[in-house]
């Protein structure tokens, strides 16, 4: 390659490193704004602690670890070391470092017991590491605590206790906390159908039918509804009411304009026609 070719090669590579830097950087709308807010806070007032958590913080989100680290040796050195403890576990968490992750939001929670964010977050470290019961406390005390709850939450507890193969009542207790989710969030289809699919495991039939019936009005009945309807009567063996729901869902269909998604959805309840036909 000729020497002007080189340096125009050098030159693309060099540009194309800042772009691909300059991205990762700054992903999100008014992260370079705020690092040059901070960058300024720092240069006035280079003593101050909470600015380097900050941005140490920002360096954490926009994965700029090296940065990052660099701030919160600088923080530590600045104030309580505890202070620095709960942006400095989601650094380790980030990096998927649970144990340190652990040890850090521990610390920061023995100064503030009901921090709901940590409390999650040390939740989610401690179940990383198969520490299930310690994730459980600490996801109790965050659904006690946060004003902030959303049905994934409960979700991700329940699934938390069914894997807790030695508890005899797995499924009872998460039931339970899907419940409490719904009463607390709502009825939402996301808890909902997964109670439906609990129920369905223990052959409660009649409280997978309730469960999914719920549902309709959430979801104006829509093929997919009926289809699922038909699953769980097709599960309990009542071929009559599962093939109506299915003809509801096919009719239902033709209204709609083709997609492959429908066609989809369509092909399965052929399949399921058929596997009620061999067994009427």
């Amino acid at each position: 390659m000729s020497q002007p070719n080189i340096i125009r090669a050098r030159i693309s590579l060099a540009v194309i490193s800042l772009l691909c830097c300059a991205g990762h950087a700054f992903s999100h709308p008014g992260d370079e704004h705020k690092l040059e807010q901070l960058n300024a806070v720092i240069t006035q007032q280079p003593s101050l602690q909470s600015a380097y958590i900050q941005r140490a913080a920002l360096y954490t989100r926009t994965g700029n670890y090296p940065l990052a680290e660099k701030d919160f040796e600088a923080a530590q050195t600045l104030g309580d070391l505890y202070l620095v403890s709960h942006e400095l576990g989601a650094y380790y968490f980030k990096i998927k470092k649970y144990v340190a992750a652990v040890n850090q939001f521990t610390n920061y929670l023995e100064h503030y017991p009901n921090h709901y964010p940590t409390l999650e977050y040390r939740a989610e470290a401690y179940r990383e590491i198969g520490k299930t019961q310690k994730s459980l406390e600490d996801f109790s005390h965050f659904l006690e605590t946060s004003p902030y709850t959303n049905p994934g939450h409960y979700l991700t507890v329940a699934q938390i206790i069914l894997s807790e193969t030695d508890q005899g009542n797995s499924i009872d207790d998460a039931i339970s906390i899907i419940d409490l989710g719904i009463s607390r969030s709502g009825n939402s289809p996301q808890l909902q159908s997964f109670a439906v699919q609990l129920e369905i495991s223990r052959e409660f039939f009649d409280a997978a039918l309730t469960r999914h019936e719920s549902l309709r009005d959430i979801t104006s009945a829509s093929p997919r509804w009926h289809v699922e309807m038909a699953e769980i009567l097709v599960t309990s063996k009542q071929w009559g009411k599962a093939r109506d729901q299915l003809n509801q869902s096919a009719v239902k269909l033709a209204d709609y304009k083709k997609t492959p998604a429908r066609e989809k959805l369509l092909i399965h309840i052929e399949k399921l026609q058929r596997h009620i036909s061999d067994k009427l």
